[in-house]
């Protein structure tokens, strides 16, 4: 056969090969059975090696298909005008399973990788649709019949296993949840050290670390009968370092890192001080101390036996012992590249256990030369005495075995009733324990040793009307702990600071999607917590409710015009104060965890009692509570009287009276919102002065609310609290108390609408009395009475707009002389205002401007009277009013 006939023939079957061609075929679509198959299949050899001309024949495949483009045509737009290249079909790109399966042809949204043993074995990616597109939150479901499961990804997931456990409102991974009837579970994983990549560029999209700290947990929940639930939690975060492994063993135990392991352990220096400091006596007591040291063969050498002791620093020499009382501390330092040392050599040690024999009041901490933080080497604690021993009747030998942070473990269990013969009940068991290994250079595995904490709880509740009844039961270890130092993107962990410390449950007071403290990925602090502060959840405190970052306002409401007739000053509230630090539970915030018990603590709280009418209930309780790692406790047997009424004829009516004899010297210190004069208010320390050492607490709220459709509103507060200390004039005189510290404070209140044809009239009067011996000796005494009169005048302004005036005198009378730290001279305030507001529709939004002025004129007792004057114009644009 000729050349030219092949060569024609050539470019026929091509042609109509090519021809055939869909879409599909070229991503390597088959048939198989009649059915498609996106297989990859490779490329084909008809080409190849049907002829063996010279000439190369380009086979068309995308110009063609598409554009019906051949090699060898000739181009000419004379009559058809160029068309530029238009994608028809979906863009992105081809992607395949491990199976050789065809995903889709689209984008790669997140993508997170854990390869070992190989160096930057753990990679992360994201595109930037993953934020653009969807929000930082991916998920996956599917259903059928009673079985559901989903797979969540993202940066902000509401997600709790148990609250001793692991509760956070913006988790960063991956939950994976399933359910059916009986069965509920959930997997969640992170790489909590760098969630999201960081430096990454077009180039390289993939943030890439052979060391990394990575999180495991889940919780799985059985459905026993119809009315028990029993439930599993572990979870674990732990450090990787991907050249040595991953999974095994180590995910358990975590590993050290490349830089931890980079030198080999050349000095431990443990410290001993005084775990109850602010006594200044029987502190830690040292009566010797030695070290323990094993080689890589396994031989064990003591200190003692070759020489080598530590080097002290610090302490008072007793007879017999060396002390650390108060702030003293006492520092031993092994060191072993001294000149005294003739162990193994540092690169052959596998493991150093640390002995000491220790009495009283001890607290102790370890570090070496390894451990550092970015100001040097940083202690952390190890073990503290339990109680607070003086006599050295606790005296004991204390051994542990050095090594750094790997892993925080718990695993817990879990067993839930509810209407099971009347009762509820929850249990819930965890244990903690933290793992740390020792560092050796030439070695990949390390001796591992683990310090333990346990929690446990129990609530159970009963209630046959009209009798009710509630027990609870809790312990939780003071080493107990849901926190792990984060490795940073060079394997370094940074012990000093706080930030880099990842906790399994956040300290998030007042429960909204801002965790209140800082630390690294729960995003920014919160810097407004005012738990029970926010009733109607705008974010804004209630006793500054007209604040904002656009407009701030530095005056609270219950001391701005106009507003001070609503609101009075938080003094006046009443709630359960369980802890007797003088602030209501419910508006606690504090640093910690949200833990349902305080950590160090253990304790119980048992509560009974009837309602007398639906509206009536009398309880009697009793609750102790003790601080494990010292001789403190809380004492408390208490009865509550409550009644809560509303009827047509008289309003809401309600009162509390609690009487308790308590017994509590744990100091329980909060980090409050405070708003100072002149400032938006902020988070400040409270210190717990400890009311309630020795002492009976009366407490009374009255409350009455009267509204009638007539636009009568009547209310009444009165609220009574009296700390009455017990004991001698010296012990009451030593704990710095007034032996009778009260508060009393009445609030009284009418308003009264009149309408007169288009205007409205609304005259208000107030009246407060405050008197207040504080508990603490050092403040001062308080008397005040306060009077206001205010009259408001509202009238209808042509089609859209309202004139609004008010007129406001109040009258405030100082009953203390001199006047005390911190409180108000006597005055008498007068306050004009008027305004203009207007609502219209402006492209689309609805316009709200308001115009007007303020006058205020004080006069302050023995001084000259001040003006005040305030002119206004505001523009404010919304979608809906």
């Amino acid at each position: 056969m000729s050349r030219w006939p092949s060569i024609l023939l050539l470019a026929l079957l091509t042609a109509q090969a090519v021809g055939a061609q869909e879409y599909g075929v070229r991503l390597g679509t088959v048939k198989r059975g009649g059915k498609v198959s996106f297989e990859p299949t490779g490329p084909g050899v008809l080409f190849d090696a049907l002829d063996p001309a010279l000439r190369k024949w380009y086979v068309p495949q995308e110009l063609y298909s598409e554009y019906r483009w051949q090699q060898a045509q000739y181009t000419n737009y004379a009559r058809e005008a160029y068309q530029r290249y238009v994608s028809t079909s979906l863009e992105g790109r081809y992607y395949y399973d491990e199976y050789g399966n065809l995903l889709t042809r689209g984008w790669l949204i997140y993508d997170w990788r854990e390869q070992s043993p190989q160096p930057f074995g753990s990679s992360l990616s994201t595109s930037g649709y993953y934020g653009g597109w969807f929000s930082r939150l991916l998920v996956s479901a599917d259903h059928k019949g009673q079985y559901h499961y989903a797979i969540t990804v993202g940066s902000e997931i509401r997600t709790t296993l148990t609250p001793m456990t692991f509760s956070k409102p913006r988790f960063n991974g991956l939950q994976w949840d399933l359910a059916s009837d009986k069965y509920q579970g959930t997997l969640l994983l992170s790489r909590i050290s760098a969630p999201n990549p960081e430096n990454t560029t077009l180039e390289r999209p993939y943030d890439q670390r052979t060391d990394a700290t990575n999180l495991l947990g889940g919780r799985l929940v059985a459905q026993v009968g119809d009315f028990v639930k029993v439930g599993g939690t572990f979870v674990n975060a732990y450090q990787v370092n991907t050249q040595v492994g991953t999974f095994g063993g180590d995910m358990f135990r975590g590993q050290l890192s490349g830089p931890q392991n980079f030198n080999n352990v050349t000095a431990i220096e443990v410290r001993l001080s005084d775990d109850s400091p602010e006594d200044g006596e029987a502190g830690a007591a040292l009566f010797a101390s030695d070290l323990l040291i094993e080689d890589l063969q396994g031989q064990q050498v003591r200190g003692s036996e070759i020489g080598f002791r530590a080097q002290v620093e610090g302490g008072f020499q007793q007879q017999g012992f060396l002390s650390a009382d108060g702030t003293e501390k006492i520092r031993l330092r092994f060191d072993f590249s001294d000149r005294s040392y003739s162990g193994p050599d540092p690169g052959e040690i596998r493991r150093v256990t640390v002995e000491l024999v220790v009495a009283n009041d001890y607290y102790v901490e370890v570090t070496s030369d390894r451990q550092l933080g970015s100001t040097g080497m940083v202690f952390l604690p190890v073990t503290r005495a339990p109680g607070n021993v003086k006599d050295s009747s606790n005296q004991r030998v204390i051994t542990f075995d050095y090594g750094l942070p790997t892993a925080n473990q718990i695993a817990g269990f879990t067993l839930e009733a509810t209407d099971l013969a009347g009762f509820d009940a929850y249990a819930e068991v965890n244990v903690n324990r933290q793992y740390r290994q020792y560092p050796n250079l030439s070695q990949t595995s390390h001796h591992a040793a683990s310090t333990r904490a346990d929690v446990w709880l129990v609530n159970l509740s009963h209630t046959r009307y009209p009798w009710f009844a509630f027990g609870e039961a809790f312990s939780v270890g003071t080493g107990y702990s849901t926190g792990l130092s984060l490795l940073d993107k060079d394997g370094n962990a940074n012990y000093a600071n706080a930030f880099y410390r990842y906790e399994f449950v956040e300290d998030n007071d007042d429960q909204d999607r801002y965790p209140d403290w800082f630390r690294k990925g729960s995003g920014d602090p919160d810097r407004e917590v005012f738990p029970g502060w926010d009733e109607n959840n705008d974010f804004v405190s209630d006793f500054n409710q007209n604040d904002n970052e656009d407009s701030p306002n530095l005056i609270p409401d219950y001391q701005e015009p106009f507003l001070r007739f609503y609101t009075d000053s938080p003094e006046y509230l009443y709630g359960v104060d369980m802890n007797h630090n003088q602030w209501v539970d419910r508006f606690e915030n504090d640093e910690e965890p949200d833990y349902p018990y305080r950590r160090d603590q253990q304790g119980y709280n048992l509560y009974g009692g009837a309602f007398i009418v639906p509206q009536v209930r009398l309880t009697l309780g009793r609750q102790q509570v003790r601080r494990l790692s010292q001789d403190q406790r809380s004492h408390d047997s208490y009865a509550l009287f409550t009644l809560d009424q509303d009827r047509l004829a008289f309003g809401r009516v309600r009162a509390f009276l609690n009487l308790q004899r308590v017994k509590d010297d744990i100091a329980d210190d909060l980090y409050q919102w405070v708003q100072l004069p002149d400032t938006r208010g902020g988070q400040r320390y409270v210190r717990d002065i400890l009311p309630a050492e020795n002492t009976w607490v009366y407490t009374t709220w009255l409350g009455l609310e009267h509204e009638q459709a007539q636009g009568l509103y009547l209310a009444h507060k009165n609220k009574w609290q009296l700390y009455r200390q017990v004991g001698s004039r010296d012990e009451i005189e030593v704990r710095g108390v007034r032996r009778q510290g009260y508060f009393l404070g009445v609030v009284d209140k009418a308003e009264y609408q009149v309408h007169l044809g288009s205007l409205t009239l609304v005259p208000r009067w107030k009246s407060e009395l405050r008197r207040e011996a504080p508990v603490a000796r050092e403040e001062s005494r308080r008397s005040e009475v306060s009077q206001l009169l205010s009259l408001l005048g509202r009238w209808p302004f042509l089609g859209s707009s309202v004139v609004e005036t008010g007129l406001e005198y109040q009258r405030f009378w100082q009953l203390r002389r001199p006047t005390p730290q911190g409180a108000e001279d006597s005055f008498r305030e007068l306050v004009i205002a008027a305004q203009l507001s207007n609502r219209s529709d402006y492209q689309g939004y609805k316009l709200v401007t308001i115009l007007g002025f303020e006058v205020t004129r004080r006069q302050v007792e023995d001084q000259k009277s001040r003006s005040r004057v305030r002119g206004f114009v505001s523009v404010y644009a919304g979608l809906e009013r």
